[in-house]
């Protein structure tokens, strides 16, 4: 009996413990999360940059480059233009889904945009609103989760036109660097012939549809480095 007695205290001392150690763990995590974030946003948001540079590195990894760049307007709005083309008709250098039909993917894009940041610009989340120009030829593509179903059998050749909302967090990682990460959708026309084989093969026709185009980014940005003296000015 006293035993069993000393055997539950231990464990009750011993839960009670974990309990405690949980509690300081994720509260020092958060406080060591938050002086990082802070520390970090301190230092580099000094520059007070007017001018940046960024690149999706998601559409890098689908074998379309682009570039894009911002300019601040206001403490808290920023203007952007960016532009991706993709000359050559895999997804890099390999056939995406490897069913040996050879598949065939060219397109370029242009998204003029507008962002809010409620903090600060540059600084922690953001909303906003783009417009997507697009045209494009694909054909015997198999997008990743079922995506543009109709692109699978036939080929594609035509136009997008649309507008969309999207919001993102920006997080400094350097006094010039940030990388951001983004997620909307846009909602447009889709306007293209239709041909009956990736490359070749008689057109079927014209059409017309409304479609939805998710939007995902993942960002690496530049800002150009301040000179001492503009530094001096601003303060």
């Amino acid at each position: 009996m006293l035993n069993h007695l000393r055997m539950s205290n231990l464990h009750h001392v011993v839960a009670c413990c974990a309990k405690q150690f949980s509690i300081f763990a994720v509260y020092s995590f958060l406080a060591l999360y938050l002086s990082i974030t802070t520390s970090a946003q301190e230092s580099c948001s000094e520059t007070d940059s007017t001018f940046a540079l960024r690149t999706n590195l998601l559409w890098d990894a689908a074998a379309e480059p682009n570039l894009a760049f911002d300019v601040r307007v206001s403490d808290h709005v920023t203007l952007g233009f960016a532009a991706g083309l993709k000359p050559w008709p895999r997804w890099g250098f390999w056939n995406w889904d490897n069913s040996g039909r050879n598949s065939h993917w060219r397109n370029f894009a242009v998204v003029p945009q507008a962002r809010w940041w409620p903090e600060r610009v540059w600084v922690g989340w953001f909303v906003g609103t783009d417009f997507i120009y697009t045209h494009y030829n694909v054909g015997a593509v198999r997008f990743p989760f079922g995506m543009y179903p109709q692109v699978r059998d036939f080929r594609l050749q035509g136009s997008f036109w649309g507008g969309g909302l999207f919001f993102g967090h920006s997080w400094w990682i350097a006094d010039n660097w940030r990388i951001e990460a983004e997620a909307g959708l846009a909602a447009g026309l889709a306007a293209y012939d239709r041909y009956d084989c990736p490359h070749c093969g008689t057109r079927l026709g014209r059409e017309h549809k409304a479609a939805l185009v998710p939007k995902l980014g993942l960002n690496i940005v530049w800002h150009p480095k301040k000179n001492k003296d503009d530094k001096k000015t601003n303060k």
